[in-house]
């Protein structure tokens, strides 16, 4: 672990990009596990041929997100910290970004069709459909070198709602709120209501099995999804009226609070320089 030292959090110690192992499958979950893949394989070919149809037809978007997290036992436990009666149709939305899980649970929840993700490759934000942005959680960050500097605007007014912002420009194992890459709001309108959506993933001392995924074999990654009981993952969703024109700072605090997570000093561009340190290791046999 020494290695991968100065990619973590100094003030807290958190280090965010780290796959979480847990504590172990339960016995009763190892003898079931032939099971719930016997079950749970069917349903996830349904909701992955429902995936890509919602490329064509945007309508199977929001039945895909619903079946996929079916197949995979995945439920979460929501606290709204609303007003009552406000309003719980947004337009922007915003969340941490553990895994492709939230990605799917912000679809069911919003019927949200178009999210808002970091392309490394075209060192920009970019707008995206479902699918895509699903496929975007198993992605490397290290496509090239880290150009923070480099990221576009995205405009607002042209993209449909509701829309998903991830502005933390990749996944973390859900231990804290990384920096946002600038430029994320930066065409978001002075005074408009942001829907926030904090994601925890539990204790890592105490789960069994994280839902987060931030490297090591995707296939295996799915397998143990599919494999397990279940994935409880905890929402808390309350509601910014923006302040300024670029409110990535008011918005990232209001996130932290949501998702009862620290705030950390590290982001996409220790992501990339983790990736490489990672190839280089045993890390990557060990928790393939």
């Amino acid at each position: 672990m020494e290695k991968y030292r100065n990619t973590a959090d100094h003030s807290t110690g958190v280090h965010p990009f780290i796959p979480i192992v847990g504590v172990g499958f339960p016995v009763l979950n190892v003898v079931l596990a032939p099971v719930f893949l016997a079950v749970r394989i069917p349903v996830f070919l349904v909701g992955a041929c429902l995936l890509v149809l919602s490329e064509v037809i945007g309508a199977f978007a929001r039945l895909a997100a619903k079946t996929l997290l079916v197949a995979f036992g995945a439920s979460r436990v929501e606290e709204k910290l609303l007003r009552p009666g406000a309003d719980e149709t947004p337009e922007i939305i915003v969340a941490n970004h553990g895994s492709f899980i939230d990605v799917l649970h912000v679809a069911s929840r919003f019927s949200a069709r178009t999210f808002v993700i970091y392309d490394s490759g075209k060192h920009k934000f970019v707008s995206k459909s479902l699918l895509k942005a699903v496929l975007h959680s198993f992605s490397s960050a290290d496509v090239s070198r880290s150009t923070d500097n480099k990221v576009l605007e995205v405009d607002f007014k042209s993209i449909k709602y509701p829309t998903v912002v991830l502005p933390e420009g990749t996944t973390s194992n859900g231990r804290g709120i990384l920096t946002f890459l600038s430029g994320a709001f930066r065409g978001v309108d002075r005074g408009k209501k942001i829907t926030l959506v904090g994601f925890n993933y539990g204790n890592p001392r105490v789960v069994t099995f994280s839902a987060s995924y931030t490297v090591g074999s995707s296939v295996s990654y799915l397998l143990k999804m599919l494999a397990h009981s279940r994935c409880i993952v905890s929402t808390r969703i309350s509601m910014l009226t923006t302040q300024s024109s670029d409110p990535s700072v008011e918005i990232r605090k209001a996130l932290t609070n949501a998702a009862q997570l620290p705030l950390l000093s590290v982001g996409h561009s220790e992501r990339v320089e983790f990736e490489r340190n990672w190839r280089t290791t045993q890390g990557a046999r060990a928790y393939s």
